[in-house]
């Protein structure tokens, strides 16, 4: 949940919506199912298939998400790595 998140927070801080909401709206909002349902037409997508330009503002918006994506995470994963890792009582009294 945290990564879609963060992928929703990238996308919408810097894609161009305006492509998409013009096919959206257009036809009386007749092509609104293809916007919420198809990939090619979601806003989600856009940054994957119209990449925009890198400016300064949108590279400090990616390091500003990812670093809160880590800080987020980071937790997390620790324990995860915690419960998979094996304990050093599970083994304590076995000899070799």
């Amino acid at each position: 949940m945290l990564a879609l998140s963060a992928w929703v927070a990238l996308s919408g801080a810097i894609a161009d919506v305006t492509q998409v909401s013009g096919f959206c709206e257009g036809k009386g909002f007749s092509n609104e199912v293809l916007c919420n349902y198809d990939p090619r037409n979601s806003s989600l997508w856009q940054v994957v298939g119209h990449f925009p330009r890198i400016t300064t503002l949108t590279a400090f918006v990616w390091v500003y998400i990812i670093v809160v994506f880590g800080y987020l995470a980071a937790p997390l994963a620790a324990s995860v790595v915690r419960a998979v890792l094996p304990r050093r009582s599970w083994f304590a009294g076995w000899q070799i």
